[in-house]
């Protein structure tokens, strides 16, 4: 009987200890979480927007994918910042956030979608003018623009039968050329940029120039052993003659009475001799065929010209003309073109 009593004596202490530990552990709280809302739009500026964290846990995290950059996260207490960089581009785009309160399998997780507006198209052309047209040189040279967009691609056209004008797409840049315009009068053609919105249309203005008139250099011959008359000759056609020849006039102030060297310009294969350019002075001189006098006046250079230029039938003793072509100067003999007899030639004396 005392055995049984001590028995269940101990049964019953153990059952008593067994009892009081339990009661005295601690609940363990599960983690809550809980976000003010799970869809965020961001505009295309990248303007922050709030969400409010609601947990009870002392901290938590918020993360996006990698490859996301351009969307931004701030935790500060219990509130989310989400911000982006400028979306320049004309396509939204879209993130994931993951918020995620405590830790282990008990952790609590929720999902915010982010979504970005696409910028708003634009297309503007630097160095344009509006109503102003694109004016472009006789000869044709380019003039470039930039073309400032966020659309992906764009493009310049003008209409396919002004082929005259050129257009040249480089990255950003538009270069305008054509071809040269030898009429005196303007040409005009559209352009029109197109690229993600509204397209830009502007003229382009060619205005022609009639070439100016070739000049010829003359390179004045020291040597008239062979003739006294050297004739001056452009793709096989005669277009001056240089004589050494002997001027007399007594005019009063124009007095002269010696050899000098004359060139003389030759329209229609005949030399006109009141146009006459002294070389070695710069002087002029004129005949009066049908009396046989001239009219000289002596001109102020000091040394003899040894290279004389001529344009459009005119003498001239310098120019400024880029346009600058050479001349064949060679003897101007006399020949016996008899037939059936020699070929003979002879120098000419003045």
């Amino acid at each position: 009987m005392k055995k049984y009593l001590f028995l269940s004596s101990v049964l019953f202490a153990l059952v008593a200890f067994v009892g009081c530990s339990s009661d005295d552990d601690p609940k363990v709280e599960m983690p809550t979480l809980k976000l003010s809302t799970n869809v965020v739009s961001i505009s295309a500026d990248g303007t922050a927007s709030i969400v409010e964290v609601t947990t009870n846990q002392t901290s938590w995290k918020a993360s996006r994918p990698e490859a996301d950059a351009w969307c931004v996260l701030k935790q500060e207490n219990n509130k989310l910042s989400v911000s982006a960089t400028v979306n320049e581009t004309l396509t939204e785009r879209t993130t994931k956030i993951t918020v995620v309160a405590g830790i282990g399998v008990d952790a609590k997780t929720e999902e915010i979608v982010v979504t970005q507006s696409a910028a708003n198209a634009y297309l503007t052309v630097e160095g344009l003018e509006t109503g102003v047209p694109v004016r472009l040189d006789a000869i044709g040279t380019s003039v470039e623009l930039t073309i400032n967009t966020n659309a992906a691609t764009w493009t310049a056209v003008r209409p396919e039968t002004d082929t005259w004008c050129t257009l040249t797409q480089e990255g950003n840049k538009l270069k305008i050329a054509a071809e040269a315009y030898t009429e005196d009068a303007e040409r005009t053609t559209k352009v029109t940029i197109s690229g993600g919105v509204e397209s830009v249309i502007f003229d382009v203005v060619q205005k022609g120039e009639v070439p100016a008139a070739p000049v010829y250099a003359i390179t004045i011959p020291t040597d008239f052993s062979e003739s006294y008359v050297q004739k001056v000759m452009v793709d096989g056609v005669k277009v001056a003659e240089i004589c050494k020849e002997y001027l007399r006039s007594t005019t009063a102030g124009a007095e002269v009475d010696a050899q000098m060297t004359v060139i003389y310009p030759v329209i229609d294969g005949h030399a006109d001799l009141t146009k006459g350019l002294v070389l070695d002075n710069g002087g002029t001189v004129a005949w009066d065929i049908e009396n046989n006098t001239c009219t000289y006046t002596a001109g102020t250079v000091t040394d003899a010209l040894t290279t004389v230029y001529m344009s459009e039938g005119n003498l001239l003793i310098d120019t400024e003309s880029t346009n600058i072509n050479a001349v064949v100067v060679e003897p101007e003999l006399l020949v016996d073109a008899r037939p059936g007899d020699t070929k003979w030639s002879y120098k000419i004396n003045t």
